[in-house]
């Protein structure tokens, strides 16, 4: 059995019972008959335009969300029909004639209104007086409610591209009437496909953004500016290069193969003042040449560097208690990395109100730290990268989950009391082996569910091109994230 045949009979009985409630009702929208156009899509002229998103703190351009949207709407009911719908745009809702599909603005001044909710990104569908209105709390939004109407058409996206489309075929589209409300449970709910995309083939980094967007996976406007990178300590050494040669004592004391001691990177020396003061250079240069102002409410990454070599120095060591990770099975460095970030908190924290800081809770400093509180505005994210990946945290049979566990639940502990915001950087794909038969869906259900008990806001997962493999998990990643 081919995986989209696998994804087919799995969704047929969800997919047949839809379409069996929807013959017992009446039809109240035709929008397709016998395939010719009946229908006709409206959207305002306001939500055509390029917008303004930020990636990597740069400012982007982009096409709008609702037309690409709008547009993949009228490709599906081509596929499935044979024919497609003319779109106008219309900024008077009097104007529009039924039969009719209005999305967004228009939607919302015909009675498709929404709700306020956490993360700005409910819809309402409502199909009725031979309208279907698709209104969302912005522009992302409404798209997508387009995307939950082509599921109650039956559509649906296994995989990124032509094969993983399920579009079932008809002649004749007819809506029943209907009202949805739908919302995500995680402001930020986002996919990584890893490998470097130069390496990818033509096309594969378009399917995949394309089926992110299909799935409702993205990130709400209260994630614009979260952290978007943890590491930073190696970016410290590379961009201050005179000044480390000149005190390489602000570099990590690493213990050499043969017994001896080094000043080397690419760690810092977190214990040396002079290299918390290089940390709030580093933190100020940011805001002055992205031209910020000072009470800009943004997340800095001031993790390490990724990989271990961290300092052994009498007050690192002093500072971490000797702790030794029994999953990293290296010297523990949770403290120290708190430390940083605290440290540069305290130094320009009142000048920068809305500044917080970042790092991943994960490799030599996945514990919760023994000496030093965190900062309320210190945020972690955890990525569990060294535990099991075949069973969940509740699952009772798996070492390393118990442990994470119990490091999960020591930092929930402390965000209840400072109330400050938990992620989770997950990941999807067996890193010891790429090609292994291998699926997480029982155990990723099972963490989704306990990230979401214990409110976490966002959740992050890192998966491979490799959709042979990992396309169940992903596939269930992204229908339980929203």
């Amino acid at each position: 059995m081919s995986m989209k045949q696998y994804f087919l009979t799995v969704g047929t009985v969800a997919i047949g019972m839809m379409m069996f409630t929807s013959q017992l009702t009446a039809a109240n929208v035709t929008i397709i008959e016998k395939s010719k156009p009946i229908a006709k899509i409206y959207i305002h002229p306001d939500e055509t335009k390029p917008v303004k998103r930020i990636k990597f703190y740069i400012m982007m351009k982009k096409a709008s969300e609702l037309l690409t949207a709008v547009n993949d709407l009228n490709y599906h009911l081509e596929q499935m029909s044979g024919t497609k719908l003319e779109i106008i745009e219309e900024s008077d809702p009097k104007k529009i004639t039924t039969p009719a599909i209005v999305v967004g603005k228009l939607a919302k001044e015909l009675g498709a209104t929404c709700e306020a909710t956490n993360w700005q990104e409910g819809y309402r569908i409502l199909v009725k007086d031979g309208r279907v209105l698709i209104g969302g709390e912005r522009d992302v939004a409404s798209s997508y409610g387009v995307y939950d109407f082509l599921q109650m058409l039956g559509c649906d996206w296994v995989m990124p591209g032509p094969l993983g489309e399920v579009i079932p075929k008809r002649d004749t589209v007819a809506v029943a009437e209907a009202e949805i409300k739908s919302k995500p449970d995680f402001g930020l709910r986002w996919m990584w496909i890893g490998g470097n995309p130069k390496h990818f083939k033509s096309g594969i980094i378009d399917q995949y953004n394309q089926w992110l967007t299909r799935q409702r996976l993205g990130t709400s406007e209260k994630f614009r500016e979260r952290l978007t990178e943890a590491h930073m300590w190696h970016k410290m050494i590379r961009k201050y290069k005179k000044e480390f040669k000149q005190n390489p004592e602000m570099l990590a004391l690493v213990r050499q193969t043969d017994g001896s001691f080094k000043r080397q990177g690419p760690q810092l020396e977190v214990t040396n003042p002079k290299t918390i003061d290089l940390g709030v250079r580093y933190i100020r240069e940011i805001f002055t040449k992205k031209g910020w102002a000072k009470d800009k409410k943004i997340t800095l990454g001031v993790g390490p560097a990724d990989g271990h070599e961290f300092s052994e120095s009498p007050e690192s060591m002093a500072l971490n208690l000797g702790r030794t990770s029994p999953i990293a099975g290296v010297k523990d460095a949770t403290d120290s990395v708190v430390k940083f970030a605290n440290d540069i908190l305290e130094k320009i924290g009142k000048e920068y109100p809305n500044l917080t800081l970042g790092f991943y809770v994960y490799s030599a400093h996945n514990e919760f730290p023994q000496i030093i509180t965190p900062n309320p505005r210190v945020l972690p994210i955890f990525a569990p990268i060294g535990y099991s990946r075949l069973h969940s945290i509740t699952d009772p049979h798996s070492k390393t989950r118990a442990y994470y566990k119990q490091v999960l639940e020591k930092w929930i502990d402390s965000s209840k009391r400072n109330n400050t915001p938990l992620m989770v950087y997950e990941y999807n794909w067996n890193l010891a082996d790429n090609m292994l038969p291998y699926t997480r869906i029982k155990s990723m259900a099972e963490d989704i569910k306990f990230y979401k008990k214990h409110l976490f806001l966002g959740m992050t997962i890192e998966s491979k091109k490799l959709w042979a493999t990992v396309a169940p998990t992903n596939y269930v990643f992204a229908k339980m994230t929203w």
